[in-house]
């Protein structure tokens, strides 16, 4: 049998016609599957994911082929668009026809999620850093109340915010680890004080990205690692709870 060969440059085009005829080629949801993100950082004729798909094929983990941050493309000069295309590639070069992902990592601003939207992306990472005040730890008692409260529309508003974290008193159990999880006014205060405008950016963040992507299936993130203080599981653990109180789908938070 006969059979032709079409030699094609590995531009943008190409990769979404690709995309569309190979599926396997284009990114996935991938939930909460055990997965990490290798992030080739090289891109073009020099890609290392096809290295990175060659380690990785023998495991039962699924992999963000494509991720790179905002930061990073500047340093690479390359953007979202060329490091998805370069991903595509290399999974077409392999023949990899499980699913993997495209995390856009260290989101801090509308316009980059929007690029990181329109190039194809499955997974955001919204990096809240510039909204976290990292001082209440040196506050006294009636500074973080004031700080506190100015974080509120209404003294009825910052009344039934606290009201909800001090009616809680539950424990969190594994195999291995109980964690009880129980409020003090302080408390309370401080983690509002230091995570609250970041969480309220996020929330913002999550409805900007599905609004622009037509639906609320991908894999979302808040990154909080790269903050001066470490992430308390009582911090967490409310920093969950109102993410899931405003209607955002998180599949993982990166604490400190």
């Amino acid at each position: 049998d006969s059979f032709m060969v079409k030699v094609c440059l590995l531009t943008h085009e190409n990769a979404g016609v690709i995309r569309e005829i190979f599926g396997y080629t284009s990114p996935s949801v991938l939930g909460t599957k055990s997965a990490f993100g290798t992030g080739d950082r090289i891109g073009g004729a020099a890609s290392a994911t096809p290295g990175h798909i060659r380690a990785a094929k023998n495991y039962d983990v699924a992999v963000f082929f494509a991720q790179q941050s905002v930061r990073e493309n500047a340093r690479t000069r390359r953007t979202f668009r060329q490091v998805l295309d370069d991903a595509t590639w290399g999974v077409f070069q392999e023949g990899y026809k499980r699913q993997w992902g495209a995390d856009a990592d260290h989101l801090m601003d509308l316009v980059s999620m929007g690029q990181a939207v329109d190039a194809g992306f499955t997974m955001f990472t919204v990096d809240p850093s510039h909204c976290i005040n990292d001082t209440p730890v040196n506050m006294g008692l009636e500074e973080s109340r004031r700080t506190f409260l100015a974080l509120f529309s209404t003294g009825k508003e910052a009344k039934k915010f606290m009201e909800k974290y001090l009616s809680i008193s539950r424990k969190l159990t594994s195999p291995t680890h109980t964690l009880k999880i129980e409020y003090r006014e302080k408390k309370v205060m401080q983690i509002a004080v230091q995570y609250l405008r970041a969480i309220r950016f996020t929330s913002d963040a999550y409805a900007a990205i599905t609004h622009h992507k037509g639906t609320t299936d991908i894999d979302f993130e808040m990154s909080v690692d790269e903050t001066s203080t470490p992430t308390t599981a009582l911090a967490h653990y409310l920093i969950i709870r109102e993410l899931c109180d405003a209607g955002v789908r998180l599949t993982s938070l990166a604490p400190r």
